[in-house]
C-alpha cells in the first residue's frame, strides 16, 4: 500500500487456532480427529463401558436407567456426523438442521462429560479414567462441525441462511445422580 509516497508492506496474518477449526477448508488431521472421537472413541466407550450404563461383575452400574436414550442419542448424533463427513457439506439446504442437530450432540457430549467428570477424575488412578474425558473431545468434534454446517448453510440463490433452532421440541432430561 502507498500512502503519500510512504509504502507500507503487510504481512500475511497468520489464522489462529479457533478459526482454523471451525474453517471451511478441512484439513486431514481434522478429519482422522473427528472419526477418531467423533466416531470410533464412543462406540468403543460404550462396548468396553465398565461402570457407567453396564457393568461386567463391577458392582452395579452408576445410570443404567439412561443407557438406552444415551445409545439412540449417541447413535442418531453418530449417523448425523457420518452424512456431513462423506457429504462433505453440500447438503446446502439443510446444513442449517444438520448444524443445529450437531450443535445439539456436543452440548449433549459436554454435558455428560461433567457429569461423569468426578468417576474419571477417581478412574486416572486405574488408568481406565482416561476414556471418561472422550465425551469432551466428542463434543469438540461435533460443535466444530455444527458450526461448519451452520456456516455452510444458504437456501437458493439470495444466499440467505437457513435458521434451525436447535433447542425447540429438544426435552433432554440431564441424569439426576439421586435419581436410581
Amino acid at each position: 500500500m502507498n500512502i503519500l509516497g510512504i509504502s507500507q508492506k503487510h504481512e500475511p496474518t497468520e489464522t489462529g487456532f479457533w478459526v482454523r477449526q471451525v474453517d471451511s477448508e478441512v484439513t486431514a488431521g481434522q478429519t482422522i480427529f473427528d472419526v477418531t472421537f467423533g466416531i470410533v472413541a464412543p462406540v468403543l466407550c460404550f462396548v468396553f463401558d465398565l461402570i457407567v450404563f453396564q457393568t461386567r461383575g463391577f458392582g452395579p452400574p452408576i445410570y443404567p436407567q439412561y443407557q438406552l436414550p444415551v445409545y439412540l442419542f449417541s447413535g442418531l448424533q453418530i449417523l448425523i456426523l457420518i452424512g456431513w463427513l462423506l457429504s462433505a457439506g453440500s447438503f446446502r439446504t439443510a446444513n442449517g438442521v444438520i448444524g443445529g442437530a450437531l450443535s445439539i450432540g456436543g452440548l449433549f457430549c459436554f454435558i455428560c462429560g461433567f457429569v461423569l467428570l468426578p468417576f474419571s477424575l477417581l478412574g486416572l488412578a486405574m488408568v481406565i479414567g482416561i476414556f471418561g474425558f472422550t465425551p469432551f473431545l466428542c463434543g469438540v468434534v461435533f460443535f466444530r462441525n455444527g458450526i461448519r454446517a451452520w456456516n455452510g448453510s444458504q437456501s437458493g440463490e439470495s444466499g440467505a441462511r437457513v435458521h434451525a433452532s436447535p433447542g425447540v421440541g429438544f426435552g433432554a432430561r440431564s441424569p439426576d445422580p439421586t435419581d436410581h
